[in-house]
């Protein structure tokens, strides 16, 4: 509801809308910069276990280890090392991403709660002019 009487009450209203806007926009861009981060870091990490994956048979075949049981260990290790790591970055994603999500919910909460004082101010100012022209009658 427009405040015709105070525009003070008008103008905070904009910049609470203001403010929420630019922690919107702000959130947004973050959610994308952190996408394309993730992406990259995922992109980096495949190709890093890709190269390694590569070369781990030529560690064990120049000692004559192909066909034994520590290749197999170094196969475990290397895919348990793998795993984690992909596991680790997706945890790290998830949480930033969860941070955003908190942070554009803190964003609505206060831009709702300003717009409700401001409502309330203007109850107040217009209970007042009803209470002074019930007076004045």
């Amino acid at each position: 509801m427009t405040n015709f009487w105070d525009p003070a009450l008008t103008q905070k209203r904009a910049l609470i809308n203001q403010q929420a806007g630019i922690g919107s926009a702000d959130n947004a861009w973050q959610t994308k910069s952190i996408g394309a981060q993730h992406r990259t870091a995922f992109r980096g990490l495949k190709q890093q276990y890709a190269t390694q994956r590569a070369n781990l048979p030529g560690q064990y075949a120049g000692r004559g280890l192909l066909d034994s049981g520590i290749y197999k260990q170094g196969l475990i290790d290397f895919n348990k090392q793998r795993t984690n790591s992909f596991l680790g970055l997706a945890q790290q994603y998830a949480q930033q991403q969860h941070g955003l999500q908190q942070s554009g919910a803190m964003n609505t909460m206060q831009q709702n709660q300003g717009l409700n004082d401001v409502d309330l101010a203007e109850a107040q100012g217009r209970a007042q002019i009803a209470a002074q022209l019930r007076a004045v009658s």
